[in-house]
C-alpha cells in the first residue's frame, strides 16, 4: 500500500476489529516489514483496544522465528500453524505453508474446520 515516512496510510479506526493483509518479502527484509507492521498495529491498538486479524503471505513456514515471535506476543493462527495446510507449491512441486490468518485480543475462531479441497492435488489432514 501507499506509505508516508514508512507508515501505512489508513483511515481512522472506527471499529473494534483491525484487519491487516500483507505480502511480506522473503528473509530478513520480510522480518523487517513484519516488525514495522507490528509496531504500527501495537500503536493503533493502544488507542482503540481493537481485536486484530492479520492475514496474508508471510513467506515463512510455521516453525519460523517470525511466527514464533508473534505467538509470544499473543497471536494465534486460525489453522493452528499446521504445515499440511499448504498454500504454495514451489518450482519443484513441493507444497509449503506460507499464508496465515492470525488473530489476537478478544478475537477468536468461531468454528474451526474447512471443507476438503484438492488444492495442489492434496487434501488436508487434521
Amino acid at each position: 500500500g501507499d506509505t508516508s515516512a514508512g507508515r501505512p496510510q489508513v483511515r481512522p479506526l472506527r471499529s473494534d476489529v483491525l484487519v491487516i493483509h500483507c505480502h511480506l518479502d522473503w528473509g530478513s527484509e520480510g522480518e523487517a516489514q513484519a516488525a514495522e507492521l507490528q509496531l504500527w498495529i501495537d500503536e493503533e491498538c493502544r488507542k482503540n483496544q481493537a481485536a486484530v486479524i492479520w492475514c496474508g503471505d508471510f513467506n515463512v513456514g510455521p516453525a519460523a522465528p517470525l511466527l514464533q515471535a508473534l505467538v509470544a506476543v499473543g497471536y494465534s493462527d486460525a489453522f493452528g500453524f499446521k504445515p499440511e495446510w499448504a498454500s504454495y507449491c514451489g518450482a519443484r512441486g513441493k507444497p509449503h505453508r506460507l499464508d496465515y490468518v492470525l488473530y489476537k485480543r478478544p478475537a477468536q475462531v468461531a468454528q474451526q474446520g474447512t471443507a476438503r479441497s484438492d488444492f495442489l492435488g492434496m487434501s488436508p489432514r487434521g
